[in-house]
């Protein structure tokens, strides 16, 4: 196709002159036809190597940890059992002196009931003492925590746990002598009511 240079009409390709005007006619420019677009090449991935298989058991590492973990465990346990023995070692120690102590007024009623005279043993004084566990020393093996005097446990002389060291004495001649005595801590207790401890506890 060709256009005319006056009138912009255009005419075929055979025409020399524009036929409206008689002015020169020139070529159109060709329309270009898309070329066909060239696909892309993604690049190229390296292949990868397939994963290993690890050699170490996945049961291995639990194992592990659970040992650190049992190790710690027992370091621990070999610090504070220690240390809860000693605890235990002194609150029993507080409980026989307190027995004690309970003792030792219990005496003093009886022999202020009796004259001034002490009983034979300290069963007799029952009702001075008002419950049995104070006649055991918390560590001794004869120990045994009672209810009541009527319990199941009967109490003798054998399994008291404290040593009566003036029966049918007069009062008022013990009174700087120790009645009682623990075996098992070596507490006394002095006719004035008085514990003497073999340690820097305070009467």
């Amino acid at each position: 196709m060709k256009k005319c240079t006056f009138c912009g009409k255009e005419s075929s390709d055979e025409m020399e002159v524009c036929p409206y005007d008689e002015q020169p006619l020139i070529p159109l420019p060709r329309a270009r036809t898309p070329s066909a677009e060239v696909p892309r090449r993604s690049p190229a991935v390296a292949p990868q190597p397939p994963p290993q298989k690890s050699n170490h058991m996945p049961g291995l590492a639990a194992i592990a940890f659970i040992a650190a973990v049992l190790v710690v465990l027992l370091i621990a346990a070999g610090l504070l059992l220690p240390a809860w023995a000693r605890a235990k070692q002194r609150t029993n120690e507080i409980k026989c002196a307190s027995n004690l102590r309970v003792i030792g007024h219990a005496v003093r009623v009886y022999s202020a009931d009796n004259k001034g005279i002490l009983s034979a043993t300290l069963l007799e004084m029952k009702s001075e003492l008002g419950h049995p566990d104070v006649l055991g020393c918390p560590s001794s093996p004869k120990f045994r925590h009672q209810s009541g005097w009527d319990g199941p446990y009967t109490w003798s002389e054998t399994n008291i746990s404290y040593e009566y060291l003036v029966p049918r004495r007069v009062y008022n001649d013990v009174t700087n002598q120790v009645v009682v005595h623990c075996p098992i801590h070596g507490f006394d207790l002095m006719g004035d009511g008085t514990v003497r401890m073999n340690s820097s506890d305070k009467k």
